[in-house]
């Protein structure tokens, strides 16, 4: 073995320096310096010079093909393996800093454009209930945005992980159904409280009993909420519509203090609404029905309507028209020499005339001695007397008659439930305005029926009182109210005197067994209205 060197030949591409790694491994090695080395140190040895070529020479000479790698063993190797050039997909490697790896890919690979470096799945599957806020700008969970260089490393596959912990566990991520648990998503029931009255009744336009009040409770509506809500209707002021409070105690009274909830926007209150709606439009029909009947009494009437000796002094005939009045130009004394103060002709229902006389006779206004008008109209008294004598205020015959009908709805009542003991006087008045609405129909001698404009309807915007502007001072036209207080003076005696008159008559149409005509489309007549309370002084 004389001639030969005392060390194996170097690879044909090694640099000059590679002789201290060399000495390096001999001193480490076992034997003398000319025995065979450990094939992974050559290697490592001829990676190492490899990599030092690649990077210091490498426009000199072209890049030799690598060898497969081994398993590397030495700090030192893969210190000279860090430096490496920053791939697609992935942050750059920085020097020094870098974990220990088991086995490095065999070639570059350039990463594909649809897998892009991320969460490994397992860490995906630990952020599940955050994928929804992903879309909204939440960051991902586990994921941090900042740029440092604490444990980087360019890998296939993207960023190591500060905590590698699932880096060697992968599992498929479980999508859990429903939306997120979340403070902020969670529905009470009290939201449903808030939904409008049309969404509550799933898009329909009116409210039903049948399909929106609880099983079971649409027979007591019936008979027992709905006349009880009328009834305390009426004891309210004119066009006053109850409120939640006073629907509240009726469906107590009916069904058990606080077994059912009446919300503004809910069934209860909307359907106790529209009880009222139709309680005053019966006002309506009982006057169109009353004034028609006076005019062409049925054939079993008898006597004509509102005869003295038919309601038992309740209704006397209508008085003959005011001094000239119309009317009274048409029937004058037969003879010029007989007393200066004849008996007057009745009005005649028969003829187009009569009838007109005797509806502008009615819708007079009363006057005092000083010519001034106190708001009352003949057509308002049992007894006019052309307006010197007059009598009963609120107690002739076509005002009872059409404040039957609300009489009919109190008697309807059950018996084991109370009635308001508050004198119904908004009933009264607005029986009486709708007398006055009627009359304004037939002022040519034959109905009129009227059209469908708004402000002929009998509603609280045409009738009720109404603020105006003056003088740039807010003003009051009393259109009901100015009832209110001469109604407010009467005793237990005078209402009940309203009670007897209205319930005879309510019997004696009950007898007849004949149910009222429906009431034709008429329009009211508006009320001028005044900002005075009327004056009543029976005469």
């Amino acid at each position: 073995m004389s001639g030969k060197s005392s060390s194996p030949d170097l690879p044909p591409h090694s640099l000059p320096g590679s002789d201290d790694d060399d000495d390096d491994d001999d001193d480490e090695g076992e034997g003398d310096t000319a025995g065979y080395r450990p094939p992974a140190d050559d290697d490592d040895d001829e990676d190492e010079d490899e990599e030092e070529e690649e990077f210091s020479n490498e426009e000199i000479q072209p890049k030799p093909k690598k060898k497969r790698k081994t398993v590397i063993s030495r700090r030192g190797d893969i210190e000279g393996l860090r430096i490496m050039s920053a791939q697609s997909g992935s942050r750059a490697a920085a020097a020094g800093k870098r974990k220990a790896v088991d086995e490095l890919p065999k070639t570059k690979k350039k990463a594909k454009p649809a897998k892009k470096a991320g969460l490994t799945t397992a860490a995906k599957g630990n952020r599940s209930r955050a994928a929804s806020s992903a879309s909204s700008g939440v960051g991902m969970v586990g994921v941090d945005d900042d740029d440092d260089d604490d444990e980087a490393i360019s890998k296939y596959g993207g960023p190591a992980l500060d905590n590698d912990e699932f880096e060697h566990v992968e599992m498929p991520a479980k999508r859990k159904k429903g939306l997120p648990k979340s403070d902020n998503l969670s529905v009470t029931a009290a939201q449903n409280l808030n939904k409008s009255a049309k969404a509550q009744r799933g898009g329909r336009a009116k409210w039903d009993p049948d399909l929106d009040l609880p099983h079971g409770s649409q027979h007591l509506f019936k008979t027992a909420v709905t006349p009880l809500v009328r009834e305390r209707a009426g004891a309210l002021l004119p066009w006053v519509t109850p409120n939640v409070e006073h629907v509240q105690r009726v469906v107590d009274d009916v069904y058990g203090t606080k077994k059912f909830t009446v919300a503004v926007n809910g069934a209860w209150y909307g359907l106790a609404g529209y009880r009222v709606s139709s309680w005053r439009n019966n006002f309506v029909s009982a006057a169109h029905t009353t004034i028609e009947a006076l005019f062409f009494p049925p054939d079993d009437a008898g006597e004509s309507e509102g005869s003295e000796s038919e309601l038992d002094d309740d209704a006397p005939p209508p008085n003959p028209p005011a001094p000239g009045s119309s009317a009274a130009s048409e029937n004058p004394p037969a003879d010029s020499n007989e007393s200066e103060d004849p008996a007057p002709e009745p009005f005649d229902f028969e003829t187009r005339e009569g009838r007109a006389a005797f509806v502008e006779w009615a819708l007079q206004t009363h006057k005092n001695g000083q010519g001034k008008e106190t708001g009352s109209m003949a057509f308002q008294w049992r007894v006019w007397g052309n307006g010197e004598k007059k009598q009963g205020f609120m107690l002739s015959y076509p005002i009872l008659r059409t404040f039957s009908t609300h009489l009919a709805e109190v008697l309807s009542i059950p018996k084991q439930f109370d009635i308001s003991e508050e004198p119904p006087i908004g009933a009264l008045v607005m029986a009486a305005q709708a007398v006055h609405r009627e009359l304004g129909f037939w002022t040519t001698g034959d109905y009129v029926a009227p059209s469908r404009d708004r402000k002929y309807t009998f509603s609280a915007d045409n009738w009720a009182d109404k603020t105006t502007m003056e003088n740039g001072a807010r003003k009051t036209i009393k259109r009901s109210s100015k009832y209110v207080k001469a109604l407010e003076k009467w005793d237990k005696d005078k209402w009940d005197e309203l009670t007897r008159r209205t319930a005879r008559i309510l019997k004696r149409l009950r007898r007849r067994n004949k149910k009222a005509a429906p009431a034709a489309v008429s329009e009211p007549q508006t009320p001028e209205g005044s900002d005075d309370d009327i004056e009543i002084t029976s005469d």
